[in-house]
């Protein structure tokens, strides 16, 4: 099995210090939280990525409407 990861840089999106919590609030996308892999990783998040395009497209469309 291979996973499939991204670590996405949020800073400059203004979305807040908890990008991942504000995610799921807007756009119905749970992605782990940067904070959980250490404080200056907080504006950060995780996307696993192991699955198809349509999927990937609609995790972005979802990023996006966060905004």
């Amino acid at each position: 099995d291979f996973g499939y990861l991204a670590w996405l840089d949020m800073s400059n999106l203004g979305i807040g210090d908890d990008p991942a919590a504000k995610i799921l609030e807007k756009g119905r996308l749970a992605l782990n939280g940067g904070v959980l892999y250490g404080p200056k990783h907080k504006k950060f998040v995780r996307l696993s990525f192991g699955t198809s395009s349509e999927v990937i497209t609609e995790a972005f469309n979802r990023i996006a409407k966060s905004l």
